[in-house]
């Protein structure tokens, strides 16, 4: 659902983009149709004004085609947050600003611009459910977050790479990082005086270069035998 719900909202603001900044008179003169326009109603017409609102739609637009493409919910997140940042003030603005509007103009707008706030509202309430968020069709979805991989079926086929072997590369990279992460905490420990703490997140770096370590062996190992 919240894929579906980006593609719609890339595809009907990417429309209006595309004619803000393509043919940026007709859209001040006949959107959304030339016998009921609506931006008409709010002049006076400014060219350069109506190229640049197409061209920064298209570009949270791209956002919108980015998250549709990769689900994953950080980035649709954010593309869902952006594009509320936009239509919420076009919202307000033009619900404050009708008295120029024939009744069905004002009544037609105020529904469009409604609906526009509340589908993206509607789908970032979603991506804050657990099942609110497509999985991969047909194949395992993996993160490089630990606990992010959902075993479903072999994806080695895609990849490349068995999925057990997947998981010691992702293991050796994720204590290498964590290695790293680690070196970081000993300083903010240090710096605050706390011996205790520095010393704990030693102990812990040096496990976490032991097990990349090993991995790295095991893999190498593996890797020779193929």
């Amino acid at each position: 659902m919240i894929r579906a719900g980006l593609i719609f909202l890339a595809v009907a603001q990417g429309a209006a983009g595309l004619v803000q900044l393509f043919l940026p008179r007709t859209f001040y003169d006949d959107f959304p149709v030339p016998a009921s326009p609506w931006v008409s109603l709010l002049p006076p017409y400014n060219e350069h004004l109506v190229r640049d609102v197409g061209a920064l739609t298209l570009a949270y637009v791209l956002v919108l085609v980015a998250a549709a493409v990769r689900p994953e919910k950080r980035l649709g997140r954010v593309a869902l947050s952006a594009n509320l940042v936009w239509t919420v003030p076009h919202f307000l603005f033009h619900i404050t600003h009708l008295g120029h509007y024939p009744t069905g103009a004002a009544v037609g707008q105020t529904v469009a611009l409604t609906v526009a706030v509340l589908i993206p509202a509607a789908l970032l309430a979603l991506t804050w459910r657990t099942n609110g968020w497509p999985a991969s069709q047909g194949v395992a979805v993996r993160s490089t977050r630990k606990g992010g991989h959902v075993a479903t079926a072999e994806t080695g086929q895609v990849t490349g790479t068995k999925d057990k072997d997947y998981n010691l590369i992702w293991f050796v990279e994720a204590c290498l990082n964590n290695a790293l992460r680690l070196e970081t905490y000993i300083a903010d420990a240090e710096r605050d005086g706390d011996s205790e703490l520095a010393e704990f997140f030693r102990k812990a770096q040096s496990e976490s270069r032991k097990g990349a370590e090993q991995s790295k062996e095991l893999l190498a190992r593996r890797m020779s035998k193929n």
